[in-house]
Parts: C-alpha cells; structure tokens; sequence
C-alpha cells in the first residue's frame, strides 16, 4: 500500500512538473509567435518603403529624361536661330556690298541663281 501510495504521489509530482513544463511551453510559444508576427510586420514594413523609394526613383529618372529631351529640344532651336541669324547677316553683307558696288552685286546675285 506504502508503494502505491509513493507511487501516486511520484506521479502527482511528475504532473505537475508536465503541467509546469506544459505552461512554459505554452508561454515559449506565445513569444515564438509574436516575434514572428513583428518580425512579417516589419518585413511588410520594408517591402513598403522599398517600393515607394523605387517609384520616387523612377519618377525622378523620368522627369530627369523630359529635362534632357527639353534642353535638347532647346538647344536645337537655338543652333536653328542662329543659322539663321548668320544667313541674315551674310544676306545683309551681300546687299550692303552690292550697293556700294552698283551693278556689280547684281551679276553676283544673278550668277548666285
């Protein structure tokens, strides 16, 4: 009967270790989870902002190309300006030879055709 009744008691105790044992577990678990939880937050988290970087960034590449495609654009007006700022001057300089010679500009015009 002494036996049975150690025994019993060994396995009370043997229980309540389990059931200790088991709480830890459960609480173990618990802390696993959560910082799972922070840590898929958190990578959410960086997946967002780098998304949002790349998209700042690819605008800005884009409205860097426009203020390239701009100036080029510009800069080929102005080199047509002054083309024709140079025609008009070799225009004038022919005109202005031309009277001061008389009729000699004429024939160079004439032969210029």
């Amino acid at each position: 009967m002494q036996e049975q009744l150690d025994s019993l008691r060994h396995e009370a105790k043997s229980l309540r270790g389990e059931r200790v044992s088991s709480g830890l577990n459960k609480y173990k678990y618990a802390i696993h989870s959560k910082e799972l939880v922070h840590q898929q937050e958190e990578a959410i988290h960086q997946q967002h902002e780098a998304k949002l970087n790349h998209k700042c960034h690819q605008e800005s590449k884009q409205l860097e190309i426009k203020l390239t495609t701009a100036q080029a654009q510009l800069f080929e007006k102005q080199a047509e300006a002054l083309r024709l700022q140079i025609q008009l001057a070799e225009i004038e300089a022919r005109k202005g030879a031309g009277s001061t010679s008389g009729n000699a500009g004429v024939s160079e015009c004439e032969g210029a055709l």
